[in-house]
């Protein structure tokens, strides 16, 4: 058995997988049920319910517990704005104090979920050490749709 030493090694940083929706439910939901399906998956979601006070709050989540519950204030009065201050350190700081959970961000769904994950990878790429990988980005539109569909997947790769 011959050893490539070209072979780029594996990459072990967390990924961040992007999830975003119109319907609130929607992106909860597939991010419940990948939580619970990865016991070490982290889930950042901005709760912008409070935003008329000025208030963007951000809970990070494991399927059993609550890791944390933070109120930002709202950035030059757009929530596009504040999250793009907000999400790239936040995910930064994830991934240097849990190497070993992969990350899931639930985007409102007034937001630009393209905006938000160019300049989160473009941010990304700029910070240097211990910052997570770019995982996927996945648009929602109905609940049972996609629940349907990640379903399907996680049977796929059982089969694999």
């Amino acid at each position: 058995m011959s050893v490539n030493p070209a072979a780029a090694p594996a990459d072990t940083r967390p990924a961040v997988t992007v999830l975003a929706g119109f319907s609130p439910a929607a992106p909860q939901a597939v991010a419940t049920v990948l939580s619970v399906a990865g016991e070490r998956l982290l889930v950042v979601r901005h709760d912008i319910s409070e935003v008329r006070s000025g208030i963007v709050r951000r809970t990070v989540r494991t399927a059993d517990e609550v890791v944390e519950d933070t109120a930002a204030n709202l950035a030059h009065g757009c929530v596009s704005c504040t999250l793009r201050e907000d999400v790239p350190p936040t995910l930064a700081r994830l991934a240097r104090q849990r190497p070993t959970s992969d990350i899931v961000l639930v985007l409102p769904p007034v937001v630009e979920p393209d905006a938000v994950a160019t300049d989160l990878a473009a941010r990304l790429r700029r910070t240097g050490h211990s910052r997570p990988r770019a995982g996927a980005g996945t648009m929602t539109t109905g609940r049972q749709g996609i629940l349907d569909r990640v379903r399907r997947n996680e049977t796929r790769e059982r089969r694999r």
